[in-house]
């Protein structure tokens, strides 16, 4: 019997970038599938309204508006850095922003793809602070339910959502359950 799940690793990248006058953002995003059509970028449990607009036009911006600028910057990098595309999700994009901080979204998405594939891409950060970043967990596969759990039950559930995302990577759908001490 042929199992449906594959063996496909998953990385991760999270920047923490902070502006003046208040300004801010996280920005965590993963490469999946290579591409093939459809969405480059897509939001995963992202709320409609994740960012702060600090001024009029950032206010009146969706999900979709912040969304283009991760995409471009997706483009620009898999352009610049000889990449085959993949399919991006976008895992955490929160923030206080101003219109004007879209080319630094992207940006921001640029350097994520570029750390995602072990190489150097010249950061602009216009005058930001970048306070962490990385790729935390390294690219493993996960190879079966029993070898998620086992992971599963290592970590405090203070982590458990984020250790979530790392181990049901693309292709590989694993319900887990933090069993109760």
């Amino acid at each position: 019997m042929e199992s449906t799940a594959t063996n496909a690793a998953f990385d991760l990248c999270e920047l923490r970038l902070t502006g003046i006058d208040g300004r801010w953002l996280n920005l965590k995003l993963t490469r999946t599938s290579p591409f093939g059509g459809g969405p480059l970028v897509a939001a995963e449990g992202i709320p409609l309204h994740s960012i702060q607009g600090l001024n009029d036009i950032a206010a009146s911006y969706s999900l979709a508006n912040w969304l283009a600028a991760i995409t471009s910057g997706a483009l620009y990098a898999f352009r610049k850095l000889g990449l085959p595309r993949r399919h991006v999700t976008v895992l955490e994009l929160t923030g206080a922003l101003h219109s004007t901080d879209m080319e630094l979204l992207a940006n921001a998405a640029a350097q994520a793809i570029a750390r995602l594939s072990n190489l150097n891409l010249a950061a602009d950060w216009q005058g930001w602070t970048e306070t962490t970043y990385g790729n935390e967990v390294p690219a493993k596969p996960v190879e079966s339910t029993a070898q998620a759990q086992n992971i599963l039950e290592a970590v405090s559930p203070a982590s458990f959502d984020e250790l979530h995302h790392h181990i049901r990577g693309p292709g590989l759908t694993i319900p887990l359950v933090k069993k109760q001490a």
